[in-house]
């Protein structure tokens, strides 16, 4: 029988090589990763909920969604599982086709395994697949779509998510590879010998996961997500002047290997880590939970200012409601917005500028809408609202990826425009995360 989600989070290990590897790795994107290894904590970070029974509705709520089939979760973590159990398999014959070439009495290894550039070159476009096969699962998109899953990996990826791929790029791409590792796996994807990585593994493993009636279709499509991606790990690798040698200065400190094993190294790493289904468990977990707030949240009928209550104790909660009904007859003449998806109603805080988005390390986003369903379209910081007068309202666009729309008409980025009761707010197209403006 499958694992419930709240065991696999809590089975998670606290200190194991693959924890190591995560935490060696964190100069690339500092903080993003953090090991939460209890569902329930897990629960009370993301939701910032502490009353034990509202944190007891998200966990119930939460192992509903992930046993109902219709939804993605299970299938997002058995691709994470999957492409890990064939990584150790793939590092186990690169790990013994390394000693081979190293050591003259095994030589006899190279004849019977395939050589180790092969395998990972062949792990790293099957890992870049599953990733985007999870997402599109965790998001209810029917088909894997490369295009749309990059520009979430440029806008939305964090945490978890952001240091999955960034681990990636590290311990699948620049230390076994080399730096020209791209242009590498560009040429292997290119060639016209399919017949390596239809004997592969893991290509095997993976089988049905992989869309397409044949083997030419599945290997295409592998093709496909490499170049789709091939950009943000250009960029990524830029941006953060990570390097062969910094990666290995990192993890290769509790590892052991010299300088010129750094094949050694990566062969040892695919054979000894699951970095992708752990950090796989974290992004569903959180995903996860995210969904089963909010549909608590709806179930209870509880406005969003009203249910940061639910988080207090039984004295301190009845004070803050009756700070919560006075605050609401005093400022009733303040607007509020109306999620259309779920009916909550959120709020507009009395700041100079409300800023709607997601959170970020570089402005507060005092409107999170990463929590709402469909919330990855949403961009870090997507757009500002505030007033100039108390009674005018104005909204501006400030670069966001998927746009934003009033009354079904596309703002042009940095330029404001007036709102009005009534109005409609849709964050990106396709009206999936959608706000009424409501002046009372």
């Amino acid at each position: 029988m499958a694992k419930s989600i709240v065991t696999l989070v809590d089975q998670l290990p606290e200190d194991n090589i693959t924890t190591k590897v995560l935490n060696a790795l964190d100069f690339v994107f500092p903080g993003e990763w953090v090991n939460v290894n209890s569902f329930d904590d897990a629960i009370r970070s993301i939701t910032k909920e502490t009353d034990p029974a509202m944190v007891q509705r998200v966990r119930d709520k939460a192992i509903a969604l992930y046993d109902d089939k219709k939804n993605g979760y299970k299938g997002a973590i058995s691709l994470y599982q999957t492409i890990d159990k064939a990584d150790t398999a793939l590092g186990t014959a690169a790990l013994a086709n390394k000693i081979g070439e190293k050591i003259g009495l095994l030589g006899f290894l190279e004849k019977i395994t395939p050589k180790a550039d092969t395998s990972q070159t062949i792990d790293l476009i099957l890992k870049i697949s599953v990733e985007i096969l999870a997402y599109c699962k965790l998001n209810g998109i029917p088909k894997a779509n490369p295009k749309l899953f990059v520009q979430a990996l440029r806008e939305n990826y964090q945490g978890a998510a952001l240091v999955r791929m960034a681990t990636l790029v590290c311990v699948d791409g620049l230390l076994p590879l080399g730096p020209d590792f791209l242009e590498k796996v560009h040429n292997f994807v290119g060639s016209s010998d399919q017949s390596e990585i239809q004997q592969n593994t893991g290509y095997t493993v993976l089988g049905s996961a992989l869309p397409g009636d044949d083997n030419k279709s599945k290997i295409s499509f592998l093709s496909e997500n490499f170049e789709a991606v091939r950009d943000w790990m250009q960029e990524l690798i830029d941006q953060t002047g990570v390097t062969q040698s910094s990666v290995f200065g990192h993890v290769g400190s509790f590892i052991k290997f010299a300088d010129d094993n750094l094949d050694f190294v990566a062969a040892f790493l695919d054979q000894t880590t699951n970095y992708f289904e752990h950090t796989g468990i974290q992004t569903v977990a959180t995903h996860l939970i995210r969904d089963a707030h909010v549909a608590v949240k709806e179930e209870l009928g509880m406005p969003a200012l009203e249910a940061a209550t639910i988080s207090m104790d039984e004295g301190t909660r009845m004070q803050a409601i009756q700070e919560v009904a006075g605050e609401t007859r005093m400022q009733s003449i303040r607007p509020q917005l109306r999620h259309v998806q779920t009916g909550s109603l959120l709020p507009i805080p009395d700041t100079s500028i409300v800023h709607i988005g997601k959170p970020n390390d570089q402005v507060t986003t005092e409107i999170d809408l990463s929590r709402y369903p469909d919330g990855d379209v949403v961009s870090r910081m997507h757009a500002n609202l505030w007033t100039e007068n108390g009674q005018e309202y104005y909204l501006l666009d400030v670069g966001s990826s998927n746009g934003t729309f009033v009354n079904g008409q596309q703002l042009a980025p940095k330029q404001k425009t007036t709102i009005k009761n009534g109005d409609r707010i849709d964050f990106g197209r396709n009206q999936k995360v959608s706000l009424i403006f409501e002046m009372p």
